[in-house]
């Protein structure tokens, strides 16, 4: 078993617990504190106390696997909040790749974001850098397409999964044996998951020494938002609108996301950040065109053959294919349909021979 700090800090921040307050209530400094979600284990005293200011058993603090997976700090949908429990689920799900990546060599050189803080200059230089590396045209949204072409350019293994309900998240980042993972929701709508990818792609591609926070997680959002609408596109959209009564601007925009393949609301928040009734009417318009626009389940694993499916995987997530084909054949059909997210061991069978067969041809 092995001490956890990150689950201590979650319940602390569930319950408005602060270090300092924590501190107090234990009769310790405040430094000892941070040094326990730092991952340095309380002392029998100590922890007997702490469980009982927390009122929780003390394995509740502890996780089985070794903390060579982090435990993800994702971005929920909607009005969800990251709770102790729905990382822990996280937790678990990105845990069952630990032994498939456990003797996996690591890249010896992955691009990291290094700022000299959050500022704008900060999110526009690094989405700049993004941008170009996603190889995103001057002027145009970043589609999903060129998302999963950031995410290998970043060393990251997407893997397509059904999340349990309870996650409420379309994708999230988890580090596995130091290899970047990017898990990606199979029923997450493909409108949405262009922002939630660019979002974890920046968790992925920063320092690794950097501490989740609240702070964070906006210039993570900032910088998705200006990787998926670029400024020189946002002027090229108010250019069009100019003149126009609201009606008509809403009209435009949503040609516009339908022409290229992006959500209403996050355009139109960047357009007009202080109207919110401009964003209720986008998230309306939005809620029609997800009716239109596929789930990742449909697009990628309910058309086409066999074959099909396998190099629609192998166009978006490179590094993740050419692993299980390396490892096709010492896996069972069942463990390979598990890792590639097919329910039907049938199919997983069917995948397998096909995977083994295009390697040897």
């Amino acid at each position: 078993m092995n001490w956890n700090g990150e689950i201590l800090k979650l319940i602390c921040e569930e319950r408005g617990l602060s270090k300092s307050k924590l501190a107090e209530s234990l009769a310790v400094s405040r430094q000892t504190v941070y040094s326990w979600f730092a991952d340095q284990v309380p002392k029998g005293h100590h922890l007997l106390k702490l469980c009982e200011v927390l009122d929780i058993e003390p394995m509740r603090l502890f996780t089985e696997q070794p903390l060579s997976v982090s435990v993800p700090a994702h971005r929920v949908r909607s009005n969800a909040k990251v709770t102790e429990s729905r990382r822990q689920l996280s937790y678990e799900m990105a845990s069952e790749f630990a032994s498939l990546f456990q003797d996996v060599r690591s890249a010896e050189i992955l691009p990291v974001i290094r700022t000299a803080g959050y500022g704008e200059a900060s999110v526009l230089e690094t989405a700049r850098k993004l941008r170009e590396l996603a190889e995103v045209p001057d002027e145009k949204p970043c589609t999903y397409e060129h998302a999963f072409r950031l995410l290998n350019r970043l060393g990251c293994y997407a893997v397509f999964l059904p999340f349990p309900e309870e996650i409420k998240s379309y994708a999230f980042y988890s580090e596995v044996h130091k290899h970047r993972l990017i898990f990606v929701n199979r029923h997450a709508n493909v409108l949405d998951l262009v922002f939630v990818l660019l979002h974890e792609a920046v968790h992925a591609a920063f320092d690794e020494q950097a501490e989740i926070s609240a702070e964070l997680e906006v210039f993570c959002d900032a910088v998705a938002g200006a990787v998926q609408f670029p400024p020189e596109y946002v002027h090229f959209v108010s250019e069009l609108l100019k003149g126009l009564d609201e009606s008509q601007q809403m009209q435009t925009i949503k040609k516009l996301a339908v022409e290229n393949g992006h959500a209403l609301y996050g355009l139109t928040k960047t357009l007009f950040p202080a109207d919110k009734k401009k964003h209720q009417s986008a998230a309306r318009r939005d809620n029609t065109l997800r009716k239109q626009s596929p789930e990742v389940d449909d697009f990628f694993f309910k058309k086409g053959t066999c074959s099909e499916f396998i190099n629609r995987y192998r166009l978006l997530s490179p590094l993740y294919y050419r692993l299980i084909e390396q490892r096709a054949e010492m896996l069972s059909a069942r463990r390979v349909g598990e890792l590639m997210g097919l329910e039907s061991e049938l199919d997983a069978a069917q995948v397998k021979t096909v995977i083994q067969k295009m390697r040897e041809s």
